[in-house]
């Protein structure tokens, strides 16, 4: 026989909220979404066209699955057109991409491919700043992705150049040759304009691999940097030296670097610089925490950590790459190509477009 007793708690006629079980599925919930969303960014890819020239952003595209035919797989915010960036004045359009960290670069190839044509009908100049891959046994699948979007600018005409990033320790000028890049490393490339201005091109390798030396000197008025110069000029009849009177004096200069705080080391700054590397966060925290707390970059502690901004005298954009480092995930910072213009004073001569197709190394199909 059992005999019961009454609890002695009180019974209000109320059922008591489950407080800390909410709490706990909601934890568990949001956790879980934000675990799903690291590991869903970075299978998306956005097409961001910028006027660096202004610092104004002129449209964003995703790249959603892809369809037959490439303008089909675009959504933008401000129109329907694939080409919706339209040139009101002269400009070098740029298609700009950053560490693409092969291993862990998990952006559909059909995304790259439609991504890699839709920049390819309106740019001018194909740019890589670096970070091909995240060891060296992945570099042969990075090149092959290289040689995937050379191939796509080559059908229309577009030069692609590359600068190495502080991954490609083990990568050679030939290896972005075969990939159909090519490589400029602490090399420049000055091209003239139809008023004879001239638009002098540098690309930086990268200063971890340069022990820091790299870009100690004046960009625009170093004798044997000028010297050096491989000059595509419309206008015949230039020497070396009348060339680097004109550079010197009246110049336009665009540095390619992959780490931003490459900037730092100039004894004069240039117009402006495109680089990469600090994946715009991947992990994205408030108030740049994690340069605050976990690098060193001093850029990024200052918060220019993507997109366009002023640093000085210099106009800069910084991609948020394509791939990702340390872990395969990235949150409120989706991978990213760029078409960048930049204001010129004229067009380039007829001249110096021909030279220009002729910086791609050919492809085999």
């Amino acid at each position: 026989m059992y005999h019961y007793q009454k609890s002695n708690i009180y019974y209000t006629g109320k059922t008591p909220m489950p407080y800390l079980e909410i709490l706990i599925v909601g934890a568990v919930l949001s956790a879980g979404l934000t675990l799903l969303w690291l590991n869903v960014e970075p299978r998306r890819l956005e097409i961001d066209c910028f006027n660096l020239s202004d610092l104004t952003k002129l449209s964003r595209k995703t790249i959603f699955n892809v369809a037959a035919a490439p303008e089909r797989t675009i959504k933008t915010s401000n129109s329907a057109n694939a080409s919706d960036c339209i040139r009101l004045r002269p400009t070098l359009r740029i298609a700009f991409f950053s560490d693409w960290h092969a291993g862990y670069m998990l952006v559909p190839q059909q995304k790259i491919t439609a991504a890699a044509t839709l920049l390819a009908q309106e740019a001018d100049l194909c740019v890589f700043a670096g970070d091909l891959a995240n060891s060296a046994r992945f570099y042969a699948e990075g090149l092959a992705d290289l040689a995937l979007i050379s191939k796509i600018m080559q059908r229309y005409d577009v030069p692609c150049l590359a600068v190495r990033g502080n991954h490609d320790a083990g990568l050679t000028a030939a290896d972005f040759a075969a990939a159909g890049f090519r490589l400029l490393c602490n090399d420049s490339l000055a091209f003239s304009l139809t008023d004879g201005h001239p638009f002098l091109i540098f690309g930086a390798d990268d200063y971890r691999l340069s022990h820091g030396t790299a870009l100690n000197f004046a960009l625009t008025s170093n004798p044997s940097f000028i010297a050096d110069l491989p000059i595509h000029s419309g206008h015949s009849g230039h020497s070396a030296k009348e060339t680097s009177n004109v550079i010197d004096n009246n110049v336009t200069t665009l540095l390619i670097a992959h780490n931003p705080d490459s900037i730092l080391a100039m004894t004069e700054p240039p117009n402006y610089m495109i680089a990469g590397h600090f994946h715009g966060g991947q992990i994205y925290m408030p108030w740049h925490l994690e340069f605050k707390l976990l690098r060193h970059e001093v850029l990024g502690r200052h918060g220019l950590i993507r997109g366009v901004h002023i640093w000085q005298k210099s106009k800069l954009f910084i991609s948020r790459g394509v791939g990702c480092v340390c872990l395969p995930w990235r949150f409120l910072s989706r991978p990213e190509f760029s078409l960048l213009e930049i204001n010129l004073p004229a067009e380039l001569t007829p001249e110096a477009k021909a030279s220009m197709t002729k910086l791609t190394m050919p492809v085999k199909d």
